[in-house]
């Protein structure tokens, strides 16, 4: 994630896509483990920061299921983000 958090923190949350109407899950659908109480808050200024979570990991998540990721932010700017193996 590109973000500046200075001030702030962003959390990020997980959940299986539902439709198309911008897949929009209420916030307790969550993927479980994957929830914004789950993630690690992101701080600081970064143009790479991955995301965390407390006790499950992407690999965690079944291949090939439609996900839906949602920001949260305080005091915080994202400029982009990017989905990719932090193994490579």
């Amino acid at each position: 994630v590109n973000v500046k958090a200075n001030k702030g923190q962003v959390r990020v949350a997980l959940a299986e896509k539902v439709d198309d109407y911008y897949g929009a899950p209420r916030k307790n659908e969550n993927l479980p483990g994957f929830g914004f109480d789950d993630c690690v808050p992101i701080n600081g200024d970064s143009v790479a920061q991955q995301v965390k979570f407390k006790k499950k990991k992407i690999k965690d998540i079944f291949e090939n299921i439609p996900l839906t990721i949602r920001f949260e932010l305080s005091q915080a700017e994202i400029y982009g983000y990017e989905w990719r193996d932090s193994s490579v």
